[in-house]
């Protein structure tokens, strides 16, 4: 986990890309709800849809890679 370079965290030279990309995905997702679908934030938040949104990018992402 701590060595600097090939450790099981490295990834792509030291970037998870999954990882970036379900994080962009699920901001611009986050406010997209939030902002543009004001009665969805309103009734369940915005956050439980994101989570799953988040998890899907993610996991695909990682699938790929293995």
């Amino acid at each position: 986990m701590f060595k600097l370079k090939g450790g099981r965290y490295w990834f792509s030279n030291g970037w998870n890309w999954p990882g970036i990309a379900a994080l962009i995905g699920g901001t611009i997702f986050y406010w997209m709800i939030a902002y543009a679908f004001p009665q969805i934030r309103q009734n369940i938040t915005a956050a439980l849809p994101t989570i799953v949104f988040v998890a899907l990018i993610y996991r695909i992402g990682m699938s790929r890679l293995e």
